[in-house]
């Protein structure tokens, strides 16, 4: 990752290359990934996460962000981010449209939902959520948006 990416707490970056959807890269590794120099996301655009949800509630610019994404018209394999914190990618998730016909196979976060807006599991059971790493819990503790 670039030095703008060197900030401590936790991050959502999309990807540097707008053109790569979800299902391109779903099976990359996370490190191989070139993430965009500025993250979406990070902790300042957050007022409060709700662990046992995973809905947070983001300041304007990040709804003005979401709502410019609802309209912008997105593929149905979906628009990929990762989570990251502390400089390491902890997982890929994805934006999704409500519209695909498809399932994520990610988290995913739906792109017309208002705020507050929800990492969701990904449609799998037999997975680990990766969205309960402690790491992401610790960041956001230690930002003081945690809320259980």
């Amino acid at each position: 990752m670039t030095s703008t990416s060197q900030q401590v707490g936790f991050a959502i970056y999309k990807l540097a290359d707008s053109t790569i959807r979800t299902s391109q890269v779903v099976s990359t590794s996370l490190d191989s990934i070139v993430l965009s120099s500025v993250p979406f996301l990070t902790m300042k655009d957050i007022k409060a996460y709700y662990w046992s949800t995973h809905l947070f509630v983001a300041n304007s610019h990040i709804d003005s962000e979401f709502s410019k994404m609802k309209y912008w018209g997105g593929q149905s394999s979906g628009l990929p981010f990762v989570v990251v914190v502390n400089q390491t990618r902890i997982y890929l998730g994805t934006f999704w449209w409500p519209y695909s016909s498809s399932k994520p196979q990610v988290p995913y976060i739906w792109t017309d939902a208002p705020s507050p807006y929800r990492i969701n599991r990904e449609n799998s059971s037999t997975e680990p959520d990766k969205r309960n790493d402690p790491r992401i819990y610790e960041a956001l503790l230690s930002a003081g948006v945690l809320q259980e």
